[in-house]
């Protein structure tokens, strides 16, 4: 890519859950760009891989988690009217944090 665009080119990609367009991890122009690593965390975005127990983990696959609030969250699921379904979905797992339902890996050499 950056041999035959630009060798200065800033590529990234973005992580994102469709059905809410939440951005999760972002590019950043003052941060390396490494091969089949997204670069941080969106703006806002105090994110994390967890064990199953709940503990955060660098250099293994874990489930991505969400430990504060973000603007683009959804308040809650159309048909359910006391919560429980974006309760269960949400915050079943691990109490008061958001569970994304996909898994991720970070690489502590890199925080990416």
């Amino acid at each position: 890519m950056y041999q035959e665009i630009k060798s200065d080119l800033h590529f990234n990609f973005h992580l994102r859950r469709h059905r809410y367009q939440r951005l999760f991890r972002a590019g950043s122009p003052l941060l390396p760009v490494y091969a089949g690593e997204l670069q941080s965390p969106a703006l806002a975005m105090k994110i994390f891989a967890y064990d199953p127990r709940g503990n955060p983990v660098l250099d293994e696959q874990g489930e991505l988690v969400c430990e504060m609030p973000a603007p683009s969250m959804p308040l809650y699921f159309w048909n359910d009217a006391d919560g429980a379904k974006y309760r269960a979905a949400y915050f079943g797992v691990y109490p008061n944090v958001w569970r994304h339902g996909d898994y991720v890996l970070f690489h502590s050499d890199t925080a990416a």
